[in-house]
């Protein structure tokens, strides 16, 4: 158990954009129910928006409990960036057009 081994100041990330490389994590490995993996390995976990950095900062923030820590960080692949936004295309491209980079420039000033 995790209280043996004294991974109190552990804190996992999790960024739980709900896609895959290829896909929805649904149709290609479903992780759910995530927290609870997380709790039946010890872990005290907490559910976030993961774009609320304030959210965040007091997670990390908290007086441990004994426990090692698990923040899922809810968040939206591409966000804010209409063309990568909830699309897998985006998670290995390696080619980007000239016009590709161009949008993706206005929208990130935007």
């Amino acid at each position: 158990h995790c209280v043996k081994h004294k991974l109190d100041n552990l804190v996992v990330i999790v960024d739980y954009n709900n896609m895959q490389a290829s896909g929805l994590v649904q149709e290609v490995l479903d992780m759910r129910p995530l927290r609870e993996k997380w709790e039946a390995f010890g872990f005290e976990t907490f559910e976030i928006n993961g774009h609320d950095c304030v959210a965040l900062e007091q997670v990390l923030n908290m007086k441990s409990n004994g426990l090692p820590r698990c923040v899922i960080a809810y968040t939206v692949k591409g966000k804010g960036i209409k063309i990568a936004e909830n699309s897998s295309i985006w998670h290995h491209k390696a080619k980007i057009t000239t016009q590709e980079i161009e949008t993706l420039k206005a929208d990130l000033y935007s």
